[in-house]
């Protein structure tokens, strides 16, 4: 019934007697640090949730193996929560494996796993969140689909076979509701071995990729889910809200403002301290409304919650550097500094951008900020996008020439890295040495 604060207590009583009757290691105590994980995780108490997860990841892995369904639950558990958490650099390696192994045992069983779509779907969201276009993410999917075709015999003749007219109907189903596809593949299993064999082709094709990638149909997708959330668990859970943010980030995707806004609204009326809607919403009334004073209250807030939160701390200061507050932005960028520790992270891309363009600006050595930069591409870590149209706007107004097109040029490639080719050819970035990220 979602009494979190009387369950909690219950958990850890279940867990403490499971480690002290049967052991820390043991098949029941791991369900139990699951358990509470996931508990504590619905709360939004992400800080609490994080370790338990990994404890019951590393042991399941070491003691039953990456390919058992445990290993498998554990993995997407944390890796959801750290899509929750908003860190979709650390989640989407974890998605990936996941995806990989479901792979790997879909070829095995020769039809797809109960898991593979709810998964793709998650890394798939997740490389959106880190800056991949759709065409990266199509063909890192037709790569790690190989094992799978394979497994089916799949030749190559039959990529672009036009499905027949009983496929294409259950394709038109698919492709009104994405979520569907793994319970008609179910029914057509039991029911039409045939065409269940079709459409299991079809699922390996660019077709489902598509599916994936269409606006509309995520879009539709998404709020499916927030309406399947508000009736079984209610409209403040914390997975609710998580849902609704999606919905929101998804309309501003589209461009879909007045929608975005409304959505992001419904979610903080419901949860006002949620600090990744709150971050959102800062984000979108910043760049999208251009209205810096509301966008400030609401990192402000966010900041109130969590001052520990590097993504919120990063993005009010390029907040204040638009709203000409130099000095607030450069403590709020010493800070997120301190909060990442160097560490070689999607969002430090954006970190060590703003301090080198404040740097420029300023007329002062922005020399450490561009290396430790150089350093992050070099490692071939791949940033999460900044589009802060209304931030780099602002600071390109106050940089010369030469300063502007090197500084565009790593914008740029932090959120198209195709074009890292490009930054790679100019002379100015050559000439840059690498620095540590600990220096």
């Amino acid at each position: 019934k979602g009494d979190y604060s009387g369950a909690e207590p219950l958990h850890r009583h279940a867990l403490a007697a499971s480690e002290r009757v049967l052991g820390p290691e043991h098949p029941d105590t791991l369900i139990s640090v699951n358990n509470l994980a996931l508990l504590l995780s619905r709360k939004g108490d992400y800080v609490g949730a994080e370790p338990l997860f990994r404890r019951a990841l590393e042991a399941r892995e070491r003691l039953l193996g990456p390919e058992h369904p445990d290993t498998l639950v554990s993995l997407n558990n944390l890796a959801g929560l750290m899509s929750s958490k908003g860190d979709y650099t650390c989640a989407e390696p974890l998605f990936r494996r996941a995806l990989e192994e479901l792979m790997k045992i879909s070829a095995s069983l020769k039809r797809p796993h109960p898991n593979l779509q709810a998964c793709m779907e998650n890394y798939v969201g997740c490389l959106a969140k880190v800056g991949h276009s759709p065409e990266e993410t199509q063909n890192e999917l037709e790569a790690m689909m190989d094992p799978f075709r394979t497994s089916h015999g799949e030749g190559a003749s039959h990529q672009n076979a036009e499905p027949s007219p009983r496929l294409r109907m259950v394709i038109e189903q698919v492709m009104r509701d994405p979520l569907k596809l793994q319970e008609i593949a179910e029914r057509l299993e039991r029911e039409d071995p045939g065409l269940f064999a079709e459409l299991v082709q079809w699922v390996r094709s660019q077709q489902l990729v598509a599916v994936i990638e269409n606006p509309q149909q995520r879009l539709d997708a998404l709020r499916q889910r927030a309406t399947e959330k508000e009736r079984t668990l209610g409209h403040h859970h914390a997975e609710t809200i998580s849902a609704l943010n999606g919905v929101a980030t998804q309309l501003e995707s589209m461009d879909e403002f007045d929608e975005a806004e409304a959505e992001y609204r419904k979610a903080l009326a419901r949860a006002p301290g949620d600090t990744i809607v709150l971050g959102n919403a800062a984000v979108f009334l910043q760049n999208v409304r251009q209205d810096f004073p509301s966008a400030r209250d609401l990192f402000l807030r966010a900041l109130q919650a969590d001052p520990a939160d590097a993504i919120n701390v990063t993005n009010y200061a390029g907040l204040c550097l638009v709203m000409g507050a130099t000095q607030e932005a450069e403590q709020h960028l010493r800070q997120a500094w301190r909060i990442v520790a160097g560490k070689p992270d999607g969002y430090v891309f954006r970190i060590l951008f703003l301090r080198a363009a404040l740097a420029e600006t300023r007329a002062e050595d922005a020399a450490l900020y561009l290396g430790q930069l150089k350093t992050l591409f070099d490692q071939g870590i791949h940033p999460v996008a900044y589009r802060a149209t209304s931030v780099w706007g602002h600071l390109q107004q106050n940089l010369a020439g030469e300063q502007f097109a090197l500084l565009n040029s790593i914008y740029t490639a932090i959120n198209e890295t195709a074009r890292l080719v490009t930054l790679s050819t100019l002379p100015a970035w050559q000439a840059i040495p690498p620095r540590p990220l600990a220096e």
